[in-house]
């Protein structure tokens, strides 16, 4: 009998974990901390990948105006597990809206109101030609 509970314990443990490991956790994540500086309502929020390293996650999300046909602006987050869920540590844009990551100032380019990078103060977006 004993056994059987403690089997049923591991269990349940092994399933709370695999479910923090999945990617609407992970959007959830970031919707939070971006809806801090900026309202969310008009726009499609995407995550086209993550890749989980145990208590670590790196997501690539998309970020386009609803309704409007245009090309999306990406970021790369890096989160981190607390409890059962997710929090953003970190992020950076992609040098071309959709292509590669790898932008080296990562507050050049960013949606207005968007939380500073490392410390950085909030700029406004440059104009794109």
């Amino acid at each position: 009998m004993k056994l059987k509970v403690c089997l049923l314990l591991a269990a349940a443990l092994c399933g709370c974990a695999r479910k923090a490991e999945n990617t609407e956790a992970v959007r959830q994540a970031i919707i939070q901390r971006v809806s801090k500086s900026m309202s969310l309502d008009q726009m499609d929020v995407n995550v086209t990948s993550v890749s989980f390293h145990g208590d670590q996650a790196d997501a690539v999300v998309s970020f386009a105006p609803k309704g409007m046909p245009s090309s999306p602006v990406t970021f790369q987050y890096n989160l981190e597990r607390h409890g059962s869920g997710w929090v953003v540590k970190g992020h950076a844009q992609s040098a071309n809206h959709g292509g590669g990551m790898g932008q080296t100032d990562p507050q050049a380019g960013m949606p207005a109101g968007h939380p500073p990078v490392d410390g950085q103060s909030t700029r406004q977006p440059s104009p794109q030609p």
